[in-house]
């Protein structure tokens, strides 16, 4: 790939264009304040991240439920102190829990686009919720979230058709 053919803009399929092919990749900043918001570290680090050029700015970790951390410093909707620091253990979800995502997720996207984010990324990768329904080695379920990769992806799909509205 030319330097010229980054430089060119992309137009993604729900209509956006970006200036340039060239995309800041998701990562977590670990600069939220003890509520758990975003501060004024982050608005530095993305303005230069953007100044620096890049056509697309994927932010880290922020979190749908203050109660569910990938680590400390993580940004959360919604946020408050957890107790004591403690981040929550793993559990299983039942179908009611993956019904009550759908509501947050939505929200979390109506929110971003409140704030000026023009795009929302569903992030399926590297062991998180999404991925672990994915992948027959941590989906162990026997209900219609589970078993074939049809089930197994059901969960990620639903997600991505209830949050896709939000624009």
């Amino acid at each position: 790939m030319s330097q010229s053919h980054l430089a060119q803009p992309l137009k993604l399929p729900c209509g956006a264009i970006l200036p340039n092919r060239i995309a800041r990749a998701a990562m977590t900043e670990g600069l939220s304040d003890d509520l758990l918001r975003a501060t004024h570290r982050h608005e530095m680090l993305y303005r230069r991240w953007s100044d620096g050029g890049a056509g697309l700015l994927i932010t880290g970790n922020v979190m749908i439920d203050h109660r569910v951390l990938e680590r400390p410093g993580n940004v959360a909707f919604g946020g408050a102190i957890i107790p004591d620091g403690e981040l929550c253990p793993p559990a299983g979800a039942d179908g009611s829990g993956n019904s009550r995502l759908y509501p947050a997720l939505c929200q979390c996207c109506a929110d971003c686009q409140g704030c000026g984010f023009h795009l929302v990324q569903v992030h399926g990768a590297h062991d998180y919720l999404l991925s672990s329904f994915l992948s027959p080695v941590t989906n162990q379920r026997t209900d219609r979230w589970g078993g074939s990769l049809e089930n197994r992806a059901r969960f990620l799909l639903e997600v991505v058709r209830a949050t896709r509205p939000v624009r």
